[in-house]
């Protein structure tokens, strides 16, 4: 059963197919233009208009056959969905790693670097029989016996 049409009445009651029209309720549940649902024989209304029941169950079929389409469409789409979330969480994740793989790397060459330029001063150093620059004393040395 879908929205826009009932199943066809039980054996045993008199009943007729109809579409409504307009906006209309009937038996507590409201009735879109074009739907097509089942009411006691003879009744009458200026909403809906009696129809071919082979016709009404044609319509609930077709109804039933889009409403089913619609709902494996909203299945793949939040599917869809989900993979693009989960993939762009990895993403993020491998940007994460590479950055730090990245600041460890130029780290690494920082200190090479330095190293190396300590080395060139040392060595352009014992070539002009100059002693090798001291390293930087650091806040933790004392220096008070240079100020005697």
């Amino acid at each position: 059963m879908t929205k826009q049409a009932e199943a066809a009445p039980k054996a045993g009651k008199k009943m007729m197919a109809v579409q409504a029209l307009t906006m209309g309720f009937y038996e507590g549940s409201r009735r879109r233009p074009g739907s097509v649902f089942y009411v006691p024989e003879g009744t009458e209304g200026t909403w809906f208009v009696p129809v071919d029941a082979t016709e009404a169950d044609l319509q609930a079929h077709i109804d039933e056959q889009a409403a089913t389409r619609k709902q494996k469409a909203e299945a793949a789409a939040l599917q869809a969905k989900h993979k693009a979330d989960l993939d762009a969480q990895k993403a993020r994740e491998k940007a994460d790693r590479d950055l730090k793989t990245a600041k460890a790397q130029a780290d690494k060459d920082a200190q090479v670097t330095k190293a190396r330029h300590m080395r060139e001063a040392a060595d352009k150093a014992a070539r002009s029989n100059k002693p090798a620059p001291a390293k930087p004393k650091t806040i933790d040395q004392d220096d008070s016996e240079d100020l005697v």
